[in-house]
């Protein structure tokens, strides 16, 4: 990115100096198997998903920038896109979590079922959340959280950075705590549904989300086995 030492939103505040968390893509022209790709998540030029934090003390607009491929020029704005491109993409590895947003996000089929969104939290919480709790079923399923290029330019609505930090609070406080438990929780269940459901119950118990959206989730699994979603199967199941 044009900013250095730029994050995104959801990042603990406790990781953004860790040099674990910072490095660049290495560019290659490589196929990406859409068949193991739970949800796309695009990144986006000018006023991109940064938490309130780097808003007061970084500048903008920030450009997310790509070298040439076949020696033509890669210019997000002005390329006419006919399908989504896969150069210069990053493959997030199964062990890891990253944070992605409910903007310019794609889920495929296979991770329809983490579309839902926690509504008990403020909204600059409950997308991060949402994904954060998805990941570790990824990971049991064998599917991947994918980073593409900026296909859009956002120019942002003006915010109080102020307030967007206060209705950040639980991504600066319990972030950490929640990316420590996430990264080796895995289901005793033998579905999806199943785990679905017993993770946002520990969740709720942690402290998390409310008991509403424990109701909500166990609603939303109903639902789609009602319209006769077929979930992908776990890979101890395989």
């Amino acid at each position: 990115a044009s900013v250095e030492g730029s994050w995104a939103r959801g990042l603990p505040l406790q990781d953004i100096q860790e040099k674990s968390t910072h490095g660049k893509v290495v560019q290659e022209n490589v196929d990406i198997d859409m068949n193991s790709v739970a949800v796309m998540q695009f990144c986006a030029n000018e006023n991109p998903d940064i938490d309130a934090i780097h808003r007061l003390v970084h500048p903008l607009p920030m450009t997310f920038h790509l070298p040439n491929s076949n020696g033509k020029n890669k210019n997000p704005e002005n390329q006419q896109r006919e399908q989504i491109s896969t150069y210069g993409s990053l493959v997030v590895p199964s062990e890891n979590l990253a944070p992605y947003n409910a903007q310019a996000t794609l889920h495929t089929h296979k991770a329809m079922w983490g579309l839902l969104l926690p509504f008990t939290v403020t909204g600059r919480v409950s997308d991060i959340w949402r994904g954060y709790f998805a990941e570790p079923i990824f990971r049991d399923l064998g599917l991947s959280l994918t980073f593409l290029p900026p296909a859009i330019l956002q120019e942002r609505n003006e915010h109080n950075y102020l307030a967007d930090m206060h209705a950040e609070l639980d991504l600066y406080f319990k972030g950490g705590k929640l990316l420590e438990f996430l990264s080796t929780w895995s289901s005793p269940a033998d579905n999806v549904p199943e785990s679905m459901e017993m993770l946002w119950i520990e969740l709720y118990e942690r402290g998390y989300i409310e008991l509403n959206d424990v109701k909500v989730v166990q609603l939303w699994l109903a639902a789609l086995l009602e319209i006769g979603y077929e979930f992908p199967v776990l890979k101890k199941q395989q």
